[in-house]
């Protein structure tokens, strides 16, 4: 959203990522922290962090619509991987955690995500022209009931958003 908005000298390296989540090697992030960290450090530059847990698809579609949001990360259950990927590998681990996808469209009869374990996959998918993107297709109806709902915190999405009142709005960085 930075390059969109045109905010200059905001980036988020994957050193300081690791600090606003309190990671640590091998416990990983501490996911408590995350929201509340980047609230702090978005505040100045007019927005917000937001996640939900109990998400529904209207509130998706509304997130993805708005030139305000980003695109919303969705947590996926394991069987995701196991299904899409052709990864049971996955189901060995002791209580594996959710999988994160960004959603960059979702419509009745299909969605497309943004996969960051697409070059990982066992699945035919890695070798198209969308896959090596790093990008999936997928029946909307089977994301939404399968993965996203079986996920382990529930329906869950994080999104960066816009604060109200901040001057232009993103339709005018948009050509």
């Amino acid at each position: 959203m930075a390059a969109r908005h045109a905010i200059q000298g905001f980036t988020l390296s994957e050193q300081r990522i690791n600090k606003l989540s309190g990671y640590s090697h091998p416990a990983g992030p501490k996911v408590a922290l995350m929201v509340p960290n980047l609230r702090k450090i978005l505040k100045p530059i007019h927005y917000t962090a937001d996640e939900s847990y109990r998400s529904t698809y209207i509130e998706l579609t509304r997130k993805l619509e708005s030139l305000e949001c980003s695109y919303p990360l969705m947590g996926l259950s394991v069987k995701y991987l196991v299904t899409e990927h052709l990864r049971s590998d996955a189901e060995n681990v002791d209580d594996p955690p959710d999988h994160v996808v960004i959603a960059l469209q979702i419509k009745k009869d299909g969605a497309l995500l943004f996969d960051p374990f697409m070059p990982f996959s066992k699945s035919d998918k890695k070798n198209t022209p969308l896959g090596k993107m790093g990008l999936t297709t997928i029946s909307a109806s089977k994301l939404l009931d399968e993965y996203w709902s079986k996920a382990i915190f529930g329906p869950w999405m994080f999104w960066l958003e816009r604060l109200p009142d901040q001057g232009n709005d993103l339709r005018n960085y948009i050509q």
